[in-house]
């Protein structure tokens, strides 16, 4: 991930993939929780000079697709709609106070030009309940509640699935995603246990251009792991495939993403390298 990437688009996008696997499999009777946590990192100066002097960026011009195929709604994932802070001079204008809305009394904001917001806080023992109601050209579209609790630097949301923690700047802390979940079906066990099994992944940053740039690379045979990284070889992808090749012969290697990301990395390497052998 770079410093444009979508934290809340991810989740949506993993709980979706998570539905969608486990559709044929069992009844629904459990509920488990999806948890992304994330961490900023960075290259040093020097780092980032030395990979882009291998001249990587003229060879990883990876295509990305621009369709969304997984149907994600955007409604739940973005704050277009509602701010993701509790400061209610954020909520737009003040238009009324004390505004009737299905027998119940609101404070209504108008956020936008076609958006309103619906407000009602309830102090229970040290803590705010906010609940608030999203109205779109006057019709509801979706509701979302604040627990802000009193002289914390945090507050909680849950709108929808999803269980986010900010803080009070509006920066997205955590995220948690509570889904049904169907029991896997017990399959017929196979009377010889296959276990040449490998997995292998590559690390990119997105340069300035918006172009993936390789710098790591490795595999894991689940006692094993090797890292090739790019500043200790002059062709790191070529050799860790090379040693793969030479030391785990029959395995079966799982690659994540492959057909839509690594495939082009790896096929570049293998079809331009320079190499004194057969692979």
């Amino acid at each position: 991930m770079t410093n444009k990437t979508d934290i809340i688009k991810i989740d949506a996008w993993l709980t979706k993939v998570h539905e969608l696997g486990l559709i044929d499999y069992g009844p629904m009777v459990n509920e488990g929780s999806l948890i992304l946590r994330y961490r900023i990192i960075s290259l040093s100066q020097h780092i980032y000079d030395r990979i882009n002097d291998k001249g990587l960026i003229l060879r990883s011009n990876v295509p990305l697709k621009k369709y969304n195929p997984l149907g994600i709604q955007e409604k739940h994932i973005t704050n277009k709609l509602y701010p993701n802070t509790i400061n209610l001079s954020d909520y737009g204008i003040l238009i009324s106070s004390y505004y009737n809305y299905n027998n119940e009394i609101y404070s209504l904001y108008q956020y936008t030009a076609t958006v309103q917001i619906l407000v009602k806080d309830v102090v229970i023992d040290n803590k705010i309940i906010r609940r608030c109601i999203v109205l779109k050209n006057k019709m509801k579209i979706l509701t979302y509640s604040d627990t802000i609790m009193i002289n914390n630097n945090e507050f909680i949301r849950i709108i929808g699935k999803n269980k986010l923690i900010f803080n009070l700047n509006g920066q997205l802390l955590n995220m948690e995603s509570n889904i049904k979940c169907k029991f896997i079906k017990k399959e017929k066990i196979e009377l010889i246990r296959d276990t040449n099994i490998l997995t292998f992944d590559i690390e990119c940053y997105l340069n300035k251009n918006n172009q993936f740039i390789p710098y790591a690379c490795g595999y894991s045979d689940g006692n094993t792991t090797i890292k090739y990284y790019i500043t200790d070889y002059n062709n790191m992808l070529y050799k860790c495939i090379y040693d793969i090749l030479l030391n785990y012969n029959n395995y079966i290697v799982y690659v994540h993403n492959f057909s839509n990301f690594d495939y082009y990395f790896i096929l570049y390497y293998i079809k331009y390298s320079k190499r004194s052998n057969n692979y």
